[in-house]
């Protein structure tokens, strides 16, 4: 699926392209410091990266969704993909808004094209982790229907799961 709305592309694109990393980069060291209360080092980045489970947004079991300019400028990016162990559920991740677009309802825009993808993966029900720091982002997932739920992952930086039935 391709959204066009005031001149930004919302559409599928490779996680692993070279601008998409530099963008994922930056969520990481934003989030980190958020976390921190001080900037990750380079060391820190890298040893969240090596972690990342994102890698798996791409098809036939996920989407990795960038929004892009009339330039071609990465401007954010959201991703979405099938959770195996819970049949007709699908695990929204990665949502973010680089600063300069901030503000023009691009994270909203995201949240709609992630759960549209959602639909045409089979998904009946979307659900996803995110920390209390981002409080931006849960005002966001609240104001369009979801609601905490159970934790459905072990980790312990899943302070916060909400879902949503599609």
């Amino acid at each position: 699926m391709t959204a066009r709305t005031n001149a930004i592309v919302i559409a599928p694109e490779p996680y692993d392209a070279p601008e998409v990393a530099d963008a994922v980069w930056e969520y990481f060291a934003e989030t980190g410091e958020r976390l921190l209360g001080r900037p990750a080092t380079d060391d820190e980045l890298r040893e969240a990266l090596a972690w990342d489970e994102s890698r798996d947004l791409q098809p036939p079991t996920g989407v990795f969704l960038g929004a892009r300019d009339a330039d071609g400028s990465l401007l954010g990016f959201a991703g979405i993909r099938t959770l195996p162990a819970v049949p007709g559920s699908c695990e929204l991740k990665r949502v973010y808004v680089r600063p300069a677009a901030r503000g023009a309802g691009l994270g909203r825009r995201l949240l709609l094209a992630a759960e549209e993808e959602a639909r045409l993966l089979g998904g009946k029900r979307i659900v996803l982790n995110t920390r209390s720091v981002l409080t931006e982002a849960r005002a966001m997932y609240a104001s369009h229907g979801y609601a905490e739920i159970e934790k459905y992952v072990a980790e312990d930086w899943a302070e916060h799961c909400y879902g949503k039935d599609l």
